[in-house]
């Protein structure tokens, strides 16, 4: 009997799908979204659209919404500060340590991430909706496009094959909306 048919036998559902509780407390922040710009710490930019797209995408949000928008990640990512929105609701907590990261993300309204560490983390503890922006962006990565995505009833993930920086800035404000 193989792996695989073993897991699928002997787990419920429910139980092949990674979940945390969260024994800390979380303080909320209405009106917030929390964006992680990047993966792979700053470093992999096949998988994270570029600086513009995300001031472009920002400068939407600040335009088209109520909401405070919280800038997550690693203190290599790109900066992106709210000096460049005349709502100056954009605020950068990259300079934090990642566990106080993850609990004010899990005091958000929602997140939006690539397929990264943060984004699969966040989903585990199920407490916030998620948009995860993906592409292909491994090698012979021809099928199969959302394996790399948050296990999360409360995730929209939005996929773009060969370039991430084609995602439609609309259609993310459109999984804003949804996900309210």
């Amino acid at each position: 009997m193989g792996l695989e048919k073993e897991w699928n036998e002997l787990l419920t559902e429910k139980e092949k799908i990674p979940y945390l509780d969260a024994w800390f407390d979380i303080v909320k922040y209405d009106k917030t979204i929390a964006i992680w710009p990047m993966a792979g710490n700053g470093l992999d930019f096949k998988r994270s659209p570029n600086s513009l797209w995300y001031e472009n995408l920002i400068g939407a949000i600040v335009e088209r919404t109520e909401n405070n928008i919280f800038i997550f990640g690693h203190p290599k990512d790109f900066y992106i500060s709210g000096d460049n929105y005349k709502y100056n609701r954009v605020t950068n907590f990259n300079n934090l340590d990642f566990f106080e990261q993850v609990k004010m993300t899990l005091g958000c309204s929602l997140m939006i991430g690539t397929d990264a560490g943060s984004s699969l983390l966040i989903a585990t503890y199920n407490l916030i909706p998620q948009i995860c922006l993906l592409t292909n962006w491994q090698r012979n990565h021809n099928s199969n496009f959302l394996a790399l995505s948050p296990l999360s009833d409360k995730c929209i993930n939005i996929f773009k094959k060969d370039n991430i920086n084609l995602i439609s800035i609309e259609e993310i404000i459109e999984s804003i909306k949804v996900l309210k």
